[in-house]
């Protein structure tokens, strides 16, 4: 049954069974190898003749292919399984097929009948047909064993062998497939990775060192067995011997020849030894290069848990190594270094141009947050090739991937006095006070708590909180020579700290300067390529190119853009309906003998034709000059093996006011836009600015709209339609019209009711796009110096095409928030949030992840990498540990009390201590949810507790800062509230409920699990004690001078906590705001009786 595992898993899976013989006392060899004890010397040297990978998984999944019982299904993302299958069973004249082969039935049933071994490849989805074969349904017939195969019965060969493969790894089969046959998973290892990468380089730049190390692992696989053949003939001899062994002279002789025999392979072996220690001094120089190249692959299908669009194989993966290494695309630095006798000159040329090459080409096909996440990955590696003294520790690099800081467990009034900065006289907010203290507290990070008062620190350190690029302006004069001075990489990361505990705006530019420290300001980190350098470089014709973006961006123009220049003519058709999947499939039969271009458009819209498509693909032998061109949206039903097949293209959508209208004027032919009469040019730039707003709004989502609506391109090439024709039938044949008579309120209701309207199910939303449509669409918009928005610029005079482009080009390319109708501090909330997600996603991409590792007895015998690692290993377990400790030290106690008081609370009588009862019993619930599962945790990190599926998984999102979803689902927290801001406000939570009664004096309702159940008990309690009907009852909130006012009939709650939006609460009244959200005071929310009276805010 292990066959189906990975490699990872079923190292655990032999941990975990040593450990079970330890405590069951079952007597048992530690070491013991199941490769050496299932299979022979010999078998494993003939295995690798076949092109069997040299790594323990593919090995083990041999002896799996040679012992089984159920026909195996291989998972075979690599192909290099069905390229040892193919060699194995070559001399029995193995034959391949696949379902999609119109002779699969003729070819199966000859199979069946010669006992020929069949390899069937592409099995995703099995056809019925194969049920009786993989069953054995055999019956016996006058000494004829038979198989019913369709509607006939043939012979069966006892010969007869099928081997199943996919080269799908995402690949889900039903459990009664599984029942029945033998699962083998031949996805690549680490290990495996690293060694083929190493062989690869050194072919490159050693090819003789390669033979030589070829040859040696060779000899050394060949003695190995001859040793054991040996051994067999020695005890072979042995069991022979009657009577005393020294009066067999047949036996003395024979122990003699196989002395000296034995004699000559240790020459042997001592001289493969010494040719290897040779070789291993010039392998040593390239192996960091190798295990980088494994981290990098590694990390790139890690991406696929950030977006399920990135997918990428390992034949892309050694086809860039491959690339790099062969000189395509080097610098002039890197063609200087070739030519270098210095090694080293050579390997760090070679490093740089491949981290520079696949940063290239895996970019663009991703989105603009992943390129810079990705990106930060690939320094992490690259700085682990330099040593441990520019890498940051695991407590630093921590800190930044967390969305808190451990200082809020601790005491706010503490922290905010141990705060370097406080003798800085530099103002802070508390959460900056905790977040600064938390860095200050660093090992690395000491000399800011010592020397923050020294010389002109307090004007550094407010320069820097006010700086509009704050992240070019940190002050590291504290950071010592220890850690490589302020002009250090080490000092650019604790930069980094810095800028995202103090200005987290500005922490993705900060991020963008770190990776430029380290890897340069040439760096491709960011994958831009014209679509032309793609299709001329990069591309195959066995390789679609698939251009993603987003619902409602076509990026199939730029494919015709490009033919028109080429002067290629494409072959295209929309997809979606049946007739289309003829047409398409015709067009490439066609052009792949041609050497044509294909372009399938809206691929997104028949899913499951794409499974089809990419089995067609794999198959096809097509022309050099052919390539097949697809368009879709991204689209969560694209098929995990088209994207695998597939070199993908991330359109993005533009941003920024410029860019939309650009990209919207850019879209209506000239020819249109020059018709008569003149006015109409003028509606068109008000529509590009209308619809730029509407866009970009969307990238401020929940603040420019409460959701992400679904608008599109099509909108506003609907309502040109709709614009032209009501403008032709007011202007007629005149070449200018009066724009008192165009009709402002159907256009206004056409666009505020239907094109983009429609969409909107919010009311306030929809009062907001009232407002825009409005103010814009008026005949006013014809006057000179007209604004679209009070701090927008004003339109331009020029009524020509060229006037109306120029004017765009003219803008600044970043808007600010004001033109779109937003709060100036807008901007701040979008990028604080990219950088939280940016820091979330790349602790996704982290390595040896905690959840599939426990410390196991076994981890004190390992030697090498392997010792390494599992110290790293333990060191992360320990110090998970230490924060779980903490986290359960920081919980309630009395919680069992806290029980039983709300079942009694539970049963009182009034709403209000009924919503207080159902409030302890949800919390005490989730309390003792909490402390069990952090006990679990810490007892797993300690090797006490035997780990679960349910357990590994808390583990991993712990490990990873994520909150548990049985944790979060309890009550509704902000986007991106890691577990190490979630707890504490949990804690914060559970000492209000526990202390909650009728009688409370405040009321801390954001606190409340289910604040909307409190507000309902709270007028129900009302009405029972003033015996009012609840329709008559009016919620209020007041404030009056600088107390409370608590008079009026009603009852009165003193509330705090509580923030506005876009106002703030000041002494004369509300105000305006430009902050987002302003915390109120402590107010008084009343459900009265009696109506509003003067000094109250409803």
């Amino acid at each position: 049954i292990s066959g189906m595992f990975d490699h990872r898993t079923r190292k655990g899976l032999m941990d975990e069974w040593r450990a079970l013989a330890v405590d069951l006392n079952i007597p048992h060899r530690g070491e013991l190898s199941m490769v050496e004890y299932l299979s022979r010397a010999n078998q494993r040297l003939a295995w690798q003749s076949q092109s069997l990978p040299t790594d323990n998984l593919c090995v083990e999944n041999a002896i799996v292919l040679e012992r089984f019982q159920r026909f195996p299904l291989m998972i075979d993302p690599s192909g290099q399984a069905t390229k040892f299958v193919a060699e194995k069973y070559k001399a029995l004249k193995i034959q391949q097929t696949s379902f999609l082969d119109t002779a699969f039935m003729k070819t199966l049933a000859s199979a069946i009948r010669f006992g020929t071994p069949l390899l069937v490849h592409d099995v995703e989805n099995l056809d019925p047909v194969l049920n009786p074969v993989l069953n054995r349904e055999l019956q016996k017939t006058g000494g004829r064993t038979l198989i019913r195969l369709g509607n006939e019965d043939i012979d069966y060969s006892p010969k007869f062998v099928i081997i199943l493969v996919t080269r799908n790894p995402a690949a889900a089969f039903p459990p009664d497939l599984c029942s029945r046959v033998t699962m083998v998973n031949f996805t690549v290892t680490p290990a495996s990775l690293e060694s083929q990468a190493l062989a690869q380089i050194l072919l490159a730049e050693h090819p003789d060192v390669e033979q030589r190390r070829t040859d040696v692992l060779r000899l050394q696989g060949e003695q190995n067995v001859k040793v054991r053949e040996l051994e067999e003939s020695l005890l072979d001899e042995l069991s022979k011997v009657e009577g005393n062994i020294l009066d067999d002279d047949t036996v003395i002789q024979a122990l003699e020849r196989l002395k000296g025999e034995a004699a000559a392979v240790s020459k042997d072996i001592d001289k493969t030894e010494e040719v290897m220690r040779d070789v291993r001094a010039v392998t040593d120089v390239y192996q960091p290069l190798a295990h980088a190249c494994s981290t990098t692959y590694f990390a790139m299908e890690q991406l696929a848990d950030v977006h399920f669009l990135y997918q990428f194989t390992i034949h892309f993966f050694l086809k860039v190594l491959g690339r790099v290494l062969d000189g395509d695309g080097k610098t002039e630095e890197t063609k200087t270094a070739a030519k270098s006798t210095s090694t080293g000159e050579r390997l760090g040329a070679v490093t740089d141009a491949f981290f520079a090459a696949v940063a290239k080409r895996v970019s663009r096909g991703l989105l603009w947050e992943d390129k810079l996440t990705f990106a930060l990955r690939l320094v992490q590696i690259r700085l682990s090739q330099g040593g441990a003294a520019q890498v940051p520790t695991d407590q630093e690099f921590d800190a930044l991937l967390s969305n808190s800081t451990a200082a809020k467990l601790a005491n706010p009034a503490q922290t905010m006095v141990n705060s370097p900065l406080l003798a800085c006289g530099v103002a802070l907010t508390e959460p900056q006070l905790r977040a600064i203290a938390t860095v200050a507290l660093m090992p690395s990070c000491t000399g800011l708590a010592h020397n923050a008062a020294e010389g002109d620190a307090a004007a550094a350190w407010a320069s820097f909180l006010a700086s509009p690029s704050a992240e070019n302006e940190v002050p590291l004069y504290w950071i010592g020579t220890a850690e490589g001075g302020p002009g250090g990489v080490r000092a650019a990361f604790l930069g980094l700290l810095v800028v995202k505990a103090l200005r987290p705006d500005r922490l993705v530019a900060a991020m963008e300067a770190y990776v430029t420290t380290v890897l340069g300001p040439q760096f491709p980190w960011r994958g831009q390529q014209e679509l032309s350098a793609v299709v001329e470089e990069d591309s195959e014709a066995a390789v679609p190119l698939l251009l993603c973006s987003a619902p409602g961006h076509d990026a199939s123009g730029q494919v015709d853009a490009l033919a028109a220049v080429v002067n290629r003519k494409v072959a295209s058709v929309a997809m979606g309906s049946s007739e289309g999947y003829d047409l398409a499939d015709s067009m490439i039969s066609t052009n792949a003998k041609s050497g044509g271009w294909v372009l399938l458009r809206n691929i997104h819209l028949c899913p499951d034709w794409l499974n089809t498509l990419e089995k067609r693909i794999h198959g096809l032998t097509a022309h050099p000059q052919f390539r097949l061109f697809l368009s879709a949206d991204i689209h969560p039903k694209l098929p995990t093996a088209l994207l695998r097949t597939s070199d993908m293209i991330i359109t993005d959508t533009p941003t920024g006011v410029k860019a939309s209208m650009q990209h919207f004027l850019a879209t209506i032919p000239t020819a249109r836009m020059e018709k008569a009469p003149g006015q109409r040019r003028r509606l068109y730039l008000l529509l590009a600015w209308l619809h730029a707003v509407v866009m970009e709004r969307l990238r401020y989502a929940p603040i420019g709209w409460s959701k992400r609506y679904e608008f599109a391109e099509t909108d506003a090439a609907c309502t040109l339609s709709v614009l032209d024709h009501w403008l032709e039938s007011v202007a007629g044949n005149r070449q200018q019209v009066d724009p008192e008579q165009i009709p402002w309120a159907a256009l206004r209701v056409m666009l505020s009711q239907s094109t983009y309207g429609a969409r909107i199910d919010n009311a306030f939303d929809q009062k907001v796009l009232d407002s825009f449509v409005e103010t814009i669409y008026v005949p006013e918009s014809f006057d000179i110096g007209f604004k679209p928005a009070p701090s927008a610029p004003e339109f331009p005079e020029a009524t020509s095409m060229e006037g109306l482009v120029q004017w765009v080009a003219e803008l600044p390319d970043s808007n600010p928030p004001t033109w779109l109708g937003l709060p100036a501090t807008a901007e701040a909330r979008l990028l604080t949030d990219q950088g939280r997600r940016v820091a979330e996603k790349l602790g996704l991409l982290q390595e040896g992840g905690l959840d599939d590792t426990q410390p196991s007895p076994m981890d004190a015998g390992a030697a090498g990498a392997d010792a390494a690692s599992a110290e790293a290993k333990q060191g992360k377990l320990a110090a998970l540990a230490i924060k779980v400790d903490g986290w359960l030290a920081s919980l309630p106690v009395d919680a069992g009390a806290a029980a039983a008081a709300s079942a009694e609370a539970a049963g009182a009588s009034g709403a209000l201590g009924r919503c207080i009862g159902r409030e302890r019993a949800k919390g005490c619930g989730l309390l003792e949810r909490v402390r069990r599962d952090l006990t679990d945790v810490a007892g797993f990190c300690r090797g006490a507790v035997k780990p679960t599926n349910d357990l590994r998984g808390l583990v991993g999102d712990i490990s990873r800062g994520r909150t548990p979803v049985a944790w979060k689902r309890a009550y509704v927290t902000p986007s991106g509230f890691g577990v190490d801001a979630w707890l504490p406000d949990f804690v914060r939570r559970m000492g209000q409920i526990l202390a909650l009664s009728t009688s409370s004096e405040e009321w801390w309702l954001g606190g409340l699990f289910s604040p909307e159940s409190w507000i309902t008990a709270s007028r129900q309690h009302t009405a029972q004690e003033t015996q009012v009907p609840l329709d008559e009852l009016v919620l209020t909130v007041s404030r009056t001078g600088a107390g409370l006012a608590v008079k009026g009939s009603g009852v009165h709650f003193k509330v705090k906590g509580l923030q506005i939006e876009g106002a703030a609460w000041k002494p004369a009244g509300l105000a305006l705001a430009d902050a987002i959200k302003a915390p109120l005071p402590t107010v008084l929310l009343s459900v009265e009786t009696s109506g509003p009276r003067p000094g109250r805010r409803n």
